[in-house]
């Protein structure tokens, strides 16, 4: 909520404004080649389409606009961020093979790999997923 009003008023408007913050708001798109990639891993395969994909990553996460429109005609996306708490890097890639497209998520932290794919699934109506991790 915001008071304005005139210094010497006694009257006040009164705005209040209601914002929607993307879940992994904390994560900053960073450029693909400077980040360090993880040996961590978590990959599945899903029936979606990589636009689709692109439309969760942006609503998802913080200034990553114009991903939609740039993957439409697309092979593979791939996102490099980097978590602003802790300065850990995250690597997102999604790449067609066949009917399905491949999802490699690259992070250091399980919570986080975990709290993704939970979050993917449930913006995709998935109820069953299948996937291969590697935390070693």
């Amino acid at each position: 909520k915001a008071l304005v009003g005139h210094r010497s008023s006694t009257f006040f408007h009164i705005f209040e404004l209601e914002a929607e913050v993307p879940k992994f708001a904390l994560y900053a798109p960073i450029d693909k080649s400077s980040a360090p990639r993880s040996e961590c891993s978590v990959s599945f395969s899903v029936g979606e389409r990589i636009p689709r994909l692109a439309n969760w990553v942006e609503t998802r996460f913080s200034a990553t606009t114009g991903l939609t429109s740039a993957t439409a005609k697309a092979e593979t996306l791939e996102v490099a961020l980097m978590c602003l708490r802790d300065r850990r890097p995250a690597h997102l890639r999604m790449a067609p093979t066949g009917k399905e497209v491949q999802v490699e998520i690259r992070t250091d932290s399980m919570d986080v790999a975990g709290e993704m794919v939970a979050d993917l699934v449930a913006y995709l109506g998935i109820q069953d997923l299948a996937s291969t991790c590697d935390f070693p």
